[in-house]
C-alpha cells in the first residue's frame, strides 16, 4: 500500500494564546443530497505554530504531521 501524501489545509488562526500551538479555523461547504442545499462547515484544528509568529487573524496554511501530543497532528507551513 501506498503511503498517504501529507493534507494541505488553509485556514485562519483563532486562537494564539498556547505556547507553540495556534488553534485553526476551517471553513468548508457541503451540500444536503437529500435537500439539495448547501451548508458552511467549520472545523476547528490545533497546529504547531513553532516560534509563535502567527496571530490573530492570519491566514496560514498548515500540513499534517506525526501527532505531537493528544490532539495535536497538524503543523502551520504558511
Amino acid at each position: 500500500m501506498n503511503k498517504s501524501v501529507n493534507k494541505s489545509i488553509e485556514g485562519v488562526v483563532v486562537s494564539a494564546k498556547m505556547n507553540e500551538t495556534a488553534v485553526v479555523s476551517h471553513d468548508s461547504v457541503k451540500s444536503s443530497k437529500l435537500y439539495n442545499k448547501k451548508f458552511k462547515r467549520t472545523k476547528r484544528i490545533i497546529a504547531h505554530n513553532g516560534e509563535n509568529l502567527n496571530k490573530i487573524g492570519d491566514i496560514v496554511k498548515i500540513t499534517t504531521i506525526r501527532p505531537m501530543s493528544k490532539n495535536k497532528h497538524y503543523k502551520i507551513i504558511k
